[in-house]
């Protein structure tokens, strides 16, 4: 059967180089000599003179009429990750829940040497060196012999989560890489990534349980189980409490939960309505993952306990954050690593179908994506 077919050693190649050009080429096409990468913050003009940080006004990013996006906040923390300046209280819309966030802007700032327009440009990058990152774990850690394991990796690196972090500088794709790290890792390095992925977005505080079924089966599994979900919290936990203590402002998006599936739901109905195919079928798809993840439990299996962690996570939230295919696709985009990844294995006579339902919507809003970006 083509699915089981062995893919030479040329054609990995050739497949590798496709999708490693494709990113670096999108990357590029949004490089400006005025105004660098910073087109990929996706800074509102009002918002840059009347609110932005002065160092980072003095960099002349590319601004926009539109509303803008969440990397503008995120690059100004590049600047100052230790939230010593008593002006980005004011520059950023949610102090304490972008700050939060902190190792991604931290990263930046290190690499940088502390200097603004260093770190502001590397933030910008840091989502690209994420997407090579996570495609080099998994050609390295996924036995990628047969069409079939090929046509999983590609709906992976082409998904419209991992773009959509990347064409904005969001925390989503480098987190999601860390987790891959934490797949790959074991004993003490896993639960090290699983911090840090925490440190670059605290939702993944959900996969901090993940690791526990894999500790060796001698005594005391269950206190050192304990130990490692707390070397994953406690950093976050005390970054936080820090953050806290910096602002003493209230960080929004507490009311993201509701009752199993409505948000999802919402959206695919709404979408219908509107005739809105995007976000229509990005979200059925989103759906599908979670079915087959259900329907296919495969407890062993890290990747499985990490996508059932943020698929359970995704049946509870509101439809806030399915307002825009390109927010929930980054929400959940561990869940469609997992499924992916999962579906290697699959046999080929069901793997089409999973395969097709699970990722057509992806695809779609990744074109979605391309367009409205270069409209």
């Amino acid at each position: 059967m083509f699915l089981e077919s062995r893919v030479s050693n040329r054609a990995r190649a050739a497949i590798i180089l496709v999708l490693s050009l494709l990113p670096a080429l999108f990357v590029a096409s949004q490089f400006t000599w005025q105004h660098g990468f910073t087109r990929l913050l996706d800074v509102r003009r009002s918002y840059l003179h009347r609110r932005a940080l002065p160092e980072f006004q003095a960099l002349n990013p590319a601004t926009f009429e539109k509303e803008g996006y969440d990397g503008q906040f995120y690059a100004q923390l590049a600047i100052d990750p230790l939230l010593r300046n008593p002006q980005l209280a004011r520059a950023l819309d949610g102090p304490e829940y972008r700050a939060r966030r902190i190792l991604q802007p931290a990263v930046a700032w290190l690499l940088g040497g502390g200097q603004p327009a260093a770190a502001v440009t590397i933030y910008t990058l840091l989502n690209l060196a994420a997407w090579y990152i996570l495609f080099t774990l998994l050609l390295r850690s996924e036995r990628l012999a047969t069409v079939q394991a090929w046509l999983c990796i590609a709906a992976i690196m082409l998904t419209a989560g991992a773009f959509s972090s990347l064409a904005r500088s969001l925390t989503d794709l480098p987190a999601a890489t860390l987790l891959v790290a934490a797949a790959v890792l074991g004993g003490w390095s896993r639960t090290l990534a699983l911090a840090l992925s925490v440190l670059t977005k605290e939702a993944y505080l959900v996969c901090a349980w993940a690791p526990i079924p894999d500790l060796p089966n001698r005594g005391h599994k269950f206190p050192r189980g304990i130990i490692h979900v707390a070397a994953v919290v406690l950093p976050w936990l005390l970054w936080a409490i820090y953050v806290h203590l910096r602002f003493a402002m209230p960080a929004y998006g507490t009311d993201n939960f509701s009752w199993p599936f409505e948000g999802w739901l919402h959206c695919i109905v709404s979408s219908i309505q509107a005739v809105k195919v995007r976000p229509a079928l990005a979200a059925l798809s989103l759906l599908v993952q979670f079915a087959y993840l259900v329907s296919r439990p495969q407890f062993k299996s890290f990747y499985w306990r990490a996508a059932i962690s943020f698929g359970i996570v995704g049946a509870l939230l509101t439809d806030d954050p399915f307002a825009s295919e390109f927010s929930f696709t980054r929400d959940l985009l561990p869940m469609t690593i997992g499924f992916n990844v999962l579906l290697t294995e699959e046999t080929p006579a069901r793997f089409l179908f999973w395969f097709v339902a699970g990722n057509i919507g992806l695809f779609v809003s990744l074109i979605g994506l391309i367009i409205s970006i270069y409209r």
